[in-house]
């Protein structure tokens, strides 16, 4: 019965005007890759980002870049650990690579019995 006239309905909102590019220029927001690395570098270097965090959100930024491949290890290079070792054993193996993810076979590589993560 009372519908609202199309001058009393909110309107919608506009594209961003030239004046809100103009502050976000001079306010400094990252406009590419490197402005977003170089404002995380001056974050850590203020003390709101610690070495370890800028380290990780610069690795996420260059994930994209990496393809399985580069990420592989070839099999006869595979650090594995033999269920048969004994715990000094395994933790030499471990110290020597220091790898933090360890398959965990029984006879041969073929034979994967588990994955070991160091951390836990």
């Amino acid at each position: 019965m009372d519908e609202p006239s199309p001058s009393t309905t909110s309107p919608s909102p506009s594209p961003r005007g030239w004046l809100d590019k103009l502050i976000q220029l001079i306010a400094g927001e990252p406009r590419n890759r490197e402005d977003l690395i170089e404002t995380l570098e001056t974050a850590q270097e203020r003390g709101l980002l610690d070495h370890g965090a800028l380290a990780m959100i610069e690795g996420v930024l260059e994930l994209h870049e990496l393809r399985a491949r580069d990420l592989m290890i070839p099999r006869g290079q595979m650090a594995v650990l033999e269920h048969t070792m004994g715990f000094d054993e395994l933790l030499q193996r471990m110290l020597e690579s220091g790898h933090s993810r360890y398959p965990v076979i029984g006879e041969d590589r073929d034979e994967v019995l588990g994955l070991l993560l160091v951390k836990d």
